[in-house]
């Protein structure tokens, strides 16, 4: 009696949770694919376009018959648009489960896309003429010299700059200066970053603006130092690369300077001035675990 009262509410709430996806808005969501029609092996990317301060609903990246290669996601003014591509797998309709969100206490929904996938089609109807026996041409040296004068003249001018410039070089007897390069002091760079960034308090008027350059500041310097592409990666790639390889504080402050200013980019979010404070204190702190032994005097 206990497991059938269970599975019965267990239904009730999935009814209702779906229930309350009734609206369809293209003001608020909407999504499409590239094209319906598509051969086995291609690939088909899906675009879907929401207001930015609405709160998303991914469908699950596991979709029959495609897998994910990448996504991508940018924004405007007062959207946000995710885009992704999938590598279609297997013959039939491949279908692709709706995106929705939650915005002003309703939740709005796209349509289902569905793709047709089929084998590449053989051109069995196409009459092909019989392969017929190279030509064999005999070599003309003055056709040969008229279709390419241009090339000659070009290698033989060149022979000649290439002398004169050879003759005066050897009458020069001026040394050339060699300046060696210096090198960056990354660490001094990213230091001297994080002060101008808690100087100019860019924040109070491009809260994105400011986290473009924090987040940037931090992938750059610590993946020099630690020799891993964190400047490549997104959030979520760069923590799972960093797993066992940094302590838990080093895991925990680098998630909390890159979680806001993804949240700032991409959805807009307002985060409170102590919390961006917090974000530079703890960059610093990162940048000062990963100093160089040349600075430690």
């Amino acid at each position: 009696m206990k497991k059938f009262l269970t599975l019965l509410l267990l239904l009730l709430n999935y009814f209702v949770a779906n229930a309350q996806i009734s609206e369809e808005d293209p003001k608020v969501i909407w999504a499409q694919a590239d094209t319906s029609q598509q051969v086995l092996g291609a690939q088909v990317s899906i675009t879907v376009e929401y207001r930015s301060e609405s709160l998303l609903i991914e469908p699950t990246d596991s979709i029959s018959g495609a897998l994910l290669l990448e996504g991508s996601n940018d924004t405007t003014e007062t959207h946000i648009v995710s885009t992704r591509t999938y590598l279609l797998l297997d013959t039939g309709t491949v279908v692709f489960p709706p995106w929705k969100v939650d915005w002003n206490g309703h939740r709005y929904a796209t349509s289902i896309i569905y793709i047709n996938v089929s084998l590449s089609p053989l051109n069995e109807d196409i009459q092909r003429e019989e392969n017929r026996a190279l030509k064999t041409v005999g070599f003309n040296l003055w056709w040969w010299i008229k279709h390419y004068w241009l090339y000659l003249t070009a290698v033989l001018v060149s022979i000649v700059a290439i002398i004169i410039l050879l003759r005066n070089y050897r009458k020069r007897s001026i040394k050339e200066l060699v300046i060696p390069e210096i090198p960056r002091d990354l660490f001094a760079e990213a230091i001297a970053g994080l002060a101008k960034l808690r100087k100019e308090k860019s924040w109070e008027v491009d809260a994105k603006g400011y986290y473009v350059k924090l987040g940037d500041l931090v992938r750059i310097y610590l993946g020099a130092q630690t020799g891993l592409p964190l400047a490549e990666q997104t959030t979520n790639d760069s923590m799972d690369m960093l797993k066992n390889k940094w302590t838990d504080a080093q895991l925990q402050a680098y998630q909390y300077i890159l979680t806001r200013a993804d949240y700032v980019k991409f959805a807009k979010g307002r985060v409170d001035v102590s919390e961006h404070l917090e974000a530079l204190d703890q960059a610093e702190s990162l940048i000062l675990e990963f100093k160089p032994a040349a600075h430690d005097s």
